[in-house]
């Protein structure tokens, strides 16, 4: 599913401890998202999974 809560702009903020759109290219951006919002600028999170 194709939503924030998997969106590699989908970014946590220390401020509120929430998350924010950092995509310029979305309507969200700047803006606090939740991890069931999406938009048409979605690009999928890379897998950040330590080896060793």
């Amino acid at each position: 599913m194709k939503n924030c809560g998997n969106c590699k702009y989908h970014v946590h903020e220390d401020i509120d401890d929430g998350y924010v759109c950092v995509n310029s290219d979305s309507e969200h951006c700047a803006d606090w998202t939740d991890d069931d919002y999406s938009c048409e600028e979605w690009v999928e999170k890379e897998d950040r999974k330590l080896e060793g």
